[in-house]
């Protein structure tokens, strides 16, 4: 019996050590899994706050431009693609230059000729000056008659006029020339900025000029944000205000200002409408990052 008793007794006592291991267990898994939960609702917090101080804006060029050519043509080639990122000065497309370079031709052909009559016309002038020169000489010994004197006076005064004249006429085919070689530059459509191939409208063998674009360019380095931001963070909104610029997609952060704020609200969606001027991108000058959505932060 006391065998019996004693081994209950053990058994007893090590049931109570159990239960209250066991009531340990579960007080620090209770009090960890409190941690964990106030831990995240924290977190989660904190990226609500920060999700509601970003604003949705999208990236729009700050510069772009229709490239048309300034003259008439049939286009004969185009070197570019949508999508193609070109340097300025990247030669787009090219006219038909034939007729453009006959006329250049011609004007030379005809400024040559009106040099060779000004060359002409100041032998003509240097004659006449020698001969008047001479009579001089001559009326001092009385050699000749004041009357020849006066021929030779009209001669070289006639010289100098038709001087003048060629002179002119040289100076009108010149500027002629260069009108001409300005007309055979414009057959060739050259990229004024640095940018990205946006859009293509025409093919070769089309005609095109002014008013006509063969292709729509975008820069990818001046670049503005366009950001809606609540009625109640009006007054933040002001000019040259620094912004902070994120493009998820990229996994980048742009830096900006605030250029301009809406005067009123927006009535579709009740928010202010902003505009900032970003940054240069630098390294992501390359990627396009026209048309995306990013958050703003002020």
């Amino acid at each position: 019996r006391r065998r019996g008793l004693f081994r209950s007794c053990r058994r007893t006592d090590n049931d109570r050590q159990m239960r209250s291991s066991a009531e340990k267990m579960r007080g620090t898994a209770g009090r960890i899994a409190r941690y964990i939960f106030w831990y995240s609702l924290l977190a989660v917090g904190s990226s609500i706050v920060a999700a509601e101080e970003r604003m949705i804006g999208v990236l729009t060029p700050l510069l772009e431009m229709g490239l048309e050519p300034r003259l008439e043509g049939r286009i004969t080639a185009i070197h570019v693609r949508i999508g193609d990122v070109v340097d300025e000065g990247t030669l787009i497309a090219e006219l038909d230059d034939e007729l453009a370079r006959q006329e250049l031709a011609q004007a030379i052909a005809r400024m040559e000729a009106t040099q060779a009559e000004l060359e002409l016309a100041r032998t003509e002038l240097r004659v006449a000056r020698e001969i008047l020169r001479r009579r001089l000489r001559l009326i001092e010994q009385q050699a000749v008659s004041q009357e020849s004197v006066y021929e030779a006076e009209r001669d070289v005064a006639l010289a100098t006029a038709e001087v003048d004249q060629a002179q002119a006429r040289v100076n009108q085919q010149a500027a002629t020339v260069e009108q001409q070689r300005t007309q055979l530059r414009h057959t060739r459509l050259l990229a004024p900025f640095a940018g990205t191939v946006a859009e293509r409208y025409s093919n070769p063998g089309e005609s095109s000029g002014p008013g006509r674009p063969i292709v729509r360019l975008i820069s990818n380095v001046s670049l503005r944000v366009r950001f809606a931001a609540p009625v109640e963070r009006a007054a933040e909104l002001v000019p040259e205000r620094k912004l902070r610029i994120f493009v998820g997609q990229f996994d980048v952060e742009l830096h900006g200002k605030i250029s301009q704020v809406g005067s009123e609200v927006d009535p579709a969606s009740g928010m202010i409408i902003c505009e900032g001027i970003v940054d240069p991108p630098g390294n992501w000058s390359d990627s396009p990052l026209v048309g995306q959505t990013v958050r703003v932060q002020l």
